[in-house]
């Protein structure tokens, strides 16, 4: 794998910002293309040229308002999308499920900035900005304690693994939630189902269907027997 943290402490030898911004464009390019499939699956070049237009314009306000361009870390990549710290947040970039709604929960990680868009009334894309969170040390009860407390307003996590849950490691304040070093938030918010008043078998039974995760399972044959429903 290429030290792509290294290209981008080469990318500091471009002072003048547009220069800096172009060339910051084409390694997030480059990234995306060897690393994940949502863009390069696409055999429209003007849909990308858009997708990558948008995100240019995104990124110039970033660095116009944060001044970020200083400390930026690459950190991973999965199926659809690219994460990056940079300073004491990180940012994500690519294809979303994620509508907002769930903000409405402070089980979950807040997220400070999010600029989603359509490419071509096709793809939903986004760019989200969220602080960075410690997720060492993540034990069993860690995660069964977010999944109750998501449970309980009714939304299924179908991916509850040490990596998708981190500890807030400074406080935060937002305009809904009050967030205390150490308070355990949800990562990942793609794999966030709604499930409201469905009867308990059927839950089970679409989980035992569809889930990857067999936590999920686990979890919600736990949290059945706890609420002292019938299946």
């Amino acid at each position: 794998m290429k030290d792509y943290n290294d290209l981008f402490k080469q990318l500091k030898i471009y002072k003048d910002n547009e220069e800096y911004l172009n060339n910051f464009i084409e390694l997030i390019k480059s990234i995306l293309y060897e690393r994940t499939s949502f863009v390069k699956n696409s055999d429209n070049n003007q849909l990308r040229e858009e997708f990558f237009d948008k995100l240019k314009d995104i990124f110039k306000d970033i660095f116009k308002d944060k001044n970020m361009s200083d400390n930026i870390e690459y950190l991973s990549s999965g199926h659809t999308a690219l994460a990056f710290k940079i300073g004491d947040n990180v940012l994500k970039i690519g294809k979303t499920n994620y509508t907002g709604k769930q903000q409405e929960f402070d089980c979950l990680i807040p997220i400070l900035l999010d600029k989603s868009f359509k490419v071509d009334n096709r793809e939903y894309y986004t760019i989200q900005l969220s602080p960075y969170v410690d997720t060492s040390n993540i034990t069993e009860d860690d995660l069964y304690s977010s999944y109750k407390r998501l449970r309980d307003l009714g939304y299924i996590w179908n991916d509850p693994t040490p990596e998708n849950l981190g500890r807030i490691i400074s406080d935060i304040e937002t305009d809904k939630f009050s967030y205390k070093k150490g308070d355990l938030v949800i990562i990942d918010l793609e794999d966030l189902a709604y499930v409201g008043e469905v009867t308990p078998d059927i839950v089970l039974d679409e989980i035992a269907f569809s889930s990857y995760n067999s936590r999920t399972y686990r979890y919600e044959t736990r949290y059945i027997a706890e609420k002292g429903k019938k299946l």
